[in-house]
């Protein structure tokens, strides 16, 4: 399974057994790009961090997401918010 986090197409990829249903803390998880292996923070009270061993790539959410499922659809809201402010911004400018 792959889950796109960020709008650079950072991706984290997943056994193949993991299902979204799965909680985030199972199976192991890989930075598609790198390569490197996924690890599970919780960095905060309020927040967790999935953070790439290889390249340093650190992807924080709140501590509630806690499945698959979950964290795919708040990272394509929080692509879609910066998309949107990005191209507010470009027209601007423009």
């Amino acid at each position: 399974m792959k889950i796109k986090l960020t709008r650079y197409s950072d991706t984290l990829s997943t056994q193949a057994n993991c299902t979204l249903n799965d909680k985030i803390d199972f199976g192991t998880k890989q930075h598609e790009l790198c390569l490197g292996f996924i690890d599970l923070l919780q960095t905060t009270k309020t927040h967790q961090v999935l953070a790439c061993r290889r390249c340093n790539l650190r992807f924080q959410f709140p501590i509630e997401i806690q499945t698959f499922a979950e964290l795919q659809t708040w990272a394509n809201q929080r692509i879609k918010q910066q998309a949107s402010r990005n191209k507010d911004w470009v027209d601007y400018c423009g």
